[in-house]
């Protein structure tokens, strides 16, 4: 009975952050819980200034400036600062950015210091009301400038999100990938329907400067921000017409990696932010430690809840049973590995799926041991 019960408790955490916790939140929405009052009582902010970190992209930077030049001139009414760090590349980019000299700015590292240093370099030098947050091969819409403009008229909102969407599906990586942000997508809505949106995407998303609190190296940055701001008393929203677009990393084994940097960097900032978000209001602490806390460790909620099956078997039913079932759960993970080298669609992403679950985990337990990720490098199936 007891191991019955331990089965449905974990498996229902795994479920939980892709399942019950966004049944509860439309709940919540359709009974008009916590919903927020619209207030538009200030001036919408008419300076704003877009920066983002550069290493080795020369694949992309070009397309990137002239896509930032381009909201520029198709959004004259604001004024638009464009500030890059480049973290040491060692390609062309530097080359490229001197190309941009007098309609940018650019700052170089005199050594790596990775993301959060850069962000934070040029957010002090910006001047810009508000802040926008971006990647360098994200593409963004000036719709996404007039939106994050627009819904600052709002003296609770600190921190707005974009809608990312993912251009290809080329692989089966592509593909989970893809799957798995529409959902994403679809929770930070609704999170924002009912307060708060739980941490902003470092695709796209922009604050208000004078709320800003500087990311330690170890961190993400983009977590680490918002959350500070939320913590603060604020809000974040999402947009959902402040569009961008990105390309999915289609190589398994580079999406691995980045899972595990991004998780390992994501708990570094959790135990960094503690007391602040014990600030938190009960609401935000739930839907924090919903979307965020038990989403980290599906993979060990899965193992657990396997492993409390496999023993209710061998106690209940005898030694052929458990082992049944045992060999029932091995059959099952190396069969969605066989489908995924097969190149089945949909099904082949299954394993991908579980992948990203194991490095998640991965990431987890090498934040633990005091690991620490402060540099990257970009997955190149993504430029």
């Amino acid at each position: 009975m007891l191991l019955g019960c331990g089965a449905l408790l974990f498996l229902g955490l795994a479920l939980h952050p892709f399942l019950t916790y966004p049944l509860s939140l439309g709940i919540a929405r359709r009974l008009g819980w916590a919903l927020p009052n619209s207030v538009s009582s200030d001036v919408a902010p008419t300076k704003l200034t877009v920066v983002f970190c550069a290493f080795n992209e020369q694949r992309v930077l070009a397309d990137k400036l002239d896509n930032l030049l381009g909201l520029r001139a198709a959004c004259p009414e604001f004024e638009l600062e464009i500030l890059v760090y480049d973290d040491c590349s060692a390609d062309r980019t530097p080359e490229i950015l001197g190309s941009y000299a007098g309609r940018i700015d650019f700052l170089r590292g005199e050594a790596r210091a990775g993301k959060s240093t850069g962000m934070n370099r040029l957010v002090e030098r910006a001047t810009g009301e508000v802040v926008i947050f971006t990647d360098a091969n994200v593409m963004l819409s000036p719709e996404l400038i007039r939106s994050f403009a627009g819904v600052f008229r709002d003296p609770e909102v600190g921190v707005a999100c974009s809608h990312l969407v993912y251009v290809n599906e080329e692989t089966a990586t592509a593909s989970a990938g893809t799957s798995y942000w529409r959902l994403e997508e679809t929770i930070k809505q609704l999170e924002s329907e009912t307060g708060s949106v739980m941490g902003a995407d470092g695709s796209a998303f922009a604050i208000r400067r004078r709320l800003h609190v500087p990311a330690p190296q170890d961190v993400d940055d983009d977590f680490h921000t918002s959350m500070s701001i939320l913590s603060q008393g604020y809000r974040i929203v999402r947009c959902r017409d402040a569009l961008a677009w990105e390309k999915s990393v289609t190589q398994s084994g580079q999406e691995f990696f980045r899972k595990v940097r991004i998780a390992c960097r994501a708990i570094n900032c959790h135990r960094r932010l503690r007391p602040a978000l014990r600030r938190m209001s009960l609401w935000n602490r739930y839907k924090y430690y919903s979307h965020k806390w038990v989403r980290w460790h599906t993979a060990l909620w899965l193992v657990l809840a396997s492993l409390c099956v496999i023993l209710f078997a061998f106690s209940g039913y005898g030694p052929v049973a458990g082992f049944a079932v045992a060999a029932l759960a091995v059959g099952g993970v190396a069969a969605a590995w066989l489908l995924n080298r097969a190149g089945v669609p949909k099904l082949g992403s299954v394993w991908e799926v579980l992948l990203a679950f194991v490095a998640t985990m991965y990431g987890v337990w090498r934040a633990f041991r005091g690991e620490r990720f402060e540099t990257w490098t970009p997955a190149s199936s993504a430029r």
